[in-house]
Formats: C-alpha cells, sequence, structure tokens
C-alpha cells in the first residue's frame, strides 16, 4: 500500500513539475526561434552580388538590404568582390561589410572582424575615389577593431577628394585612442574647403 502511494505522490510531482516548466521551455524555444537568422543558402548571396552593380535604386537598395540582413554567411562572398573589376561592386560590397558590420556589432565579433578588416585595407588604395571612401567608411564602422588600418588612412586625410578625407576622419574618430598617431593631420581638416570635411 505504501508502493501504490509513493508512485501515485512520484506521478503527481512529476506531472506538477512538468506543467510548470513546460511553459517556460516554450517561450524559450518562441524566443530563440524569433531571434533566429532565417538560413541562407549560398546560391543566393552570387545573385545578390551580381545585383550590386544595378543602376535601378530600389533593386540596389533591396540587394543591399538583403546582404545586410543576411549578414555574416555573405561576409565571404563579399569580400570575393571587393577585387571585382567593376568599380561599383567593390564600392557597394565594401559598403555592405560596413552595414553588416554595424548591424551586427562585428566589432564585438574579434574573428571575423581579422577576416573584413585585411580585406578592406587594400582598398584604401583604390584607384577609384568612391571606392576608398566606402572602405574607409566601413572601417570605421568596426571602430577599434580595425586599428591596424591607421597608417593607411593617414594618407586619405590629404586625398584630392572630400568624400574620401571625410570618411577617413570619421573612421580615425570610431578607431579612437588607436588613431593618435592622426591628430596633428586631423586638425588642418577642421579649416578644410569642404564643409562636409
Amino acid at each position: 500500500m505504501i508502493k501504490h502511494y509513493q508512485q501515485k505522490l512520484a506521478a503527481i510531482l512529476t506531472f506538477t513539475l512538468l506543467s510548470c516548466s513546460a511553459p517556460l521551455l516554450l517561450s524559450a524555444n518562441a524566443l530563440a526561434l524569433e531571434n533566429r537568422k532565417p538560413e541562407v543558402a549560398t546560391t543566393e548571396i552570387a545573385p545578390l552580388i551580381a545585383k550590386l552593380k544595378s543602376t535601378d535604386e530600389n533593386e540596389l537598395k533591396a540587394t543591399i538590404d538583403k546582404l545586410v540582413e543576411i549578414g555574416s554567411p555573405a561576409i565571404s562572398a563579399l569580400i570575393q568582390a571587393l577585387k571585382d573589376a567593376d568599380v561599383q561592386i567593390r564600392a557597394r560590397a565594401a559598403d555592405v561589410l560596413g552595414r553588416i558590420s554595424l548591424d551586427s556589432d562585428l566589432k564585438g565579433v574579434p574573428s571575423e572582424a581579422k577576416i573584413v578588416v585585411p580585406a578592406l585595407i587594400p582598398l584604401l588604395k583604390d584607384s577609384n575615389p568612391e571606392v576608398r571612401s566606402s572602405a574607409a567608411s566601413a572601417l570605421g564602422g568596426i571602430r577599434a577593431e580595425a586599428k591596424t588600418a591607421v597608417p593607411e588612412f593617414l594618407p586619405l586625410l590629404k586625398d584630392s577628394q572630400a568624400g574620401v578625407r571625410s570618411n577617413a576622419a570619421f573612421a580615425l574618430g570610431g578607431i579612437r585612442a588607436e588613431a593618435k598617431a592622426a591628430v596633428p593631420l586631423l586638425i588642418p581638416l577642421l579649416k578644410d574647403s569642404d564643409a562636409d570635411v
């Protein structure tokens, strides 16, 4: 008879425990699903990279937004796009990498920043000012993790294009203390002939 009561008590305790914890488990699973990024096939990324040369503003905006939404899985394809012969693709790939870094807080993910920063640095010497400007802006978004680029920014502070000078100054501001060496070159920019700098 005692065994019967023990089994009954064990069943009641088990039922009570499960009924109390089940809603917590369900809500935790729902929250995890809500915050999870959708799975992306790598075959979906390549056509988006190709659309970076679109002249249709709506299509371009949708493409950039989709790549930013994809985030980290698109990084390796975007890094490859930085080497594309097309100026628009190089500039826009750098721009997307910068936006991903801001959205996903890449500055908090040093392993990804260690991949992106070295890929962007050569673009600071690109012959096209739009590419140089986009690369500087992207590195500025990565902030302190981009400190290895500081020596490459210094010549950009004297670039003939105001947008390049402005984005280089912005990037150095984001890098903060690690960019101390640039301060003497930043001071003359306060009196730059272009008000946007």
